[in-house]
């Protein structure tokens, strides 16, 4: 988690990795109307607003970033 956050806290606007990890867990919950994406190995990556999350088949998040459109 701190390697992703190091990457993409600032995208979401997060100050640690704990909240970080709280706006993910948050994001994920609501994917009503994202667009999905399928990669390898059952890893879905779901994007909606100008935000993503990527979450293996058994639902675990693996990262969670924004997108500069």
């Amino acid at each position: 988690i701190k390697y992703h956050f190091a990457r993409h806290g600032k995208q979401v606007s997060a100050e640690d990795v704990w909240q970080y990890l709280r706006k993910s867990v948050a994001f994920a919950r609501n994917l009503r109307g994202a667009r999905t994406s399928e990669l390898e190995f059952g890893i879905t990556r779901f994007m909606k607003s100008d935000y993503y999350v990527i979450k293996d088949k058994a639902g675990k998040i693996l990262s969670f970033g924004g997108e500069k459109i």
